[in-house]
């Protein structure tokens, strides 16, 4: 029913303006919207240039493919369900507290009015919620 995944868990002290640059270069990217070139990669401090570039994009990548979820066929049912969504591991036993602060960087990521957001996620986000409020 669900799709196996890679799960990480960043360090604190990611900005919201970071994930939202590293989730609108993932979407970009698979799109194919979005390609890296060099002019000359023989000028001086090109190589530098290049290798810092490729750092920040595997960090963002990183970030991306912690925060993005594949929207769940018949939506969120079960706890096991919300707890996906929201990124916790299925045996996890978070908090109120910790369920709605990650409820709050995932809705500003997948809001329909931030510039990539996905009504499909938002939606979801929602129902794991409120289904982790009830019970």
């Amino acid at each position: 029913r669900r799709k196996p995944r890679l799960q990480a868990r960043l360090a604190p002290g990611f900005s919201v303006v970071l994930v939202r640059k590293a989730l609108a270069l993932g979407l970009a990217m698979a799109r194919g919207a979005v390609g890296l070139k060099l002019t000359d990669p023989t000028a001086p401090d090109q190589g530098e240039r290049l290798a810092e570039a490729m750092d920040e994009m595997e960090r963002l990548r990183m970030v991306v493919s912690v925060l993005a979820f594949d929207p769940l066929g018949d939506g969120v049912r079960t706890r096991a369900d919300a707890l996906y969504v929201l990124g916790f591991p299925p045996d996890a036993r978070p908090d109120l507290r910790m369920v709605k602060e990650k409820f709050r960087l995932l809705a500003r990521i997948h809001h329909p009015d931030s510039g990539f957001g996905d009504h499909a996620r938002m939606a979801q986000l929602n129902q794991a919620l409120d289904l982790l409020q009830r019970g």
